[in-house]
């Protein structure tokens, strides 16, 4: 789907035109929407070949359709529990960072760019982190459905030594090269230098904020603690990342990384509310499917 992707939006941003004076082919140039183009032809074709996949089976996995199918309430009940406050906290989260933009565009040209480069990069350094934040859910709801809380625990924290060891690795490696990698998306030397700072900060941050706050919240929503992980994240957004971002970034005038500094406190801030509910173990009396019978 990603090659897909590139290769679709390329043609459709820029256009092409192939031929001689018997045969010519044109696409036209479309821009920005070519872009949005692009990546919904390349995620439609992603959506058949998986659900090809899903019902064509594997030795894992094969979707079949019952003929007398029925409504299984029960379960039903607790995937909506769970989606729903999942849904909630993704909507206001994506608003409030839209919001954040805001006050970033406010700033200039340049701030804009050297976010946009900065999220970026910043992507790909948080990969790791990020497909563990996935294997957290999974891995702790597994234990969770086993009735064993105490391994649930170990295979989080464990996960989030993993994590914090290959963001350290790859803050080690991207630390000195800031400045080559921020100017191979630009050669505004404004932007570079913008850039150059908000990575490095990021760098020194990640290893135990983000790995702490995300890795934590992933593996809370596996147990069912869904309304608490929301709670805390709309909590952090809106009072620290919103508040904060717009008195440090804006009225203090520190610019982007102002607004950047209000994330990571929301981050300090999520991640011990975090760690405390896991200590805690409230989250151990969560029951997510009652009736394993009905459910499987």
């Amino acid at each position: 789907m990603n090659p897909l992707n590139v290769v679709f939006s390329y043609l459709l941003i820029y256009g092409m035109k192939i031929g001689n004076e018997h045969f010519l082919l044109r696409i036209p140039g479309l821009g920005i929407q070519g872009d949005a183009f692009g990546i919904a032809i390349a995620r439609t074709i992603g959506a058949v070949l998986v659900s090809y996949a899903l019902f064509n089976g594997s030795n894992l996995i094969k979707i079949e359709v019952e003929r007398n199918f029925k409504f299984n309430f029960e379960l039903l009940r607790s995937i909506y529990g769970i989606g729903l406050s999942a849904s909630v906290e993704s909507l206001l989260f994506s608003g409030g960072k839209l919001i954040t933009q805001t006050f970033i565009v406010a700033m200039g040209t340049a701030s804009i760019a050297a976010n946009y480069v900065t999220i970026s990069i910043a992507g790909l350094i948080c990969i790791p982190a990020d497909a563990l934040c996935i294997a957290a859910t999974i891995l702790v709801g597994q234990y969770m459905g086993r009735r064993d809380s105490s391994g649930a625990k170990e295979i989080l924290m464990y996960l989030v030594k993993v994590a914090s060891l290959c963001l350290l690795g790859l803050g080690a490696i991207t630390f000195p090269f800031a400045g080559i990698l921020a100017s191979a998306f630009t050669d505004s030397k404004d932007v570079v230098v913008i850039t150059s700072v908000l990575i490095r900060v990021y760098i020194l941050i990640i290893p135990l904020l983000y790995v702490v706050s995300f890795i934590l919240q992933a593996g809370l929503k596996g147990t069912g603690d869904v309304k608490f992980t929301m709670t805390v994240s709309m909590l952090g957004m809106w009072a620290f990342r919103i508040i904060l971002g717009y008195i440090v970034g804006v009225t203090f005038k520190v610019g982007v990384l102002g607004v950047w500094i209000g994330m990571y406190v929301d981050w300090i801030v999520r991640g011990a509310l975090f760690y405390i509910r896991l200590q805690r173990g409230k989250w151990k009396e969560n029951v997510v499917v009652r009736n394993v019978g009905e459910a499987v």
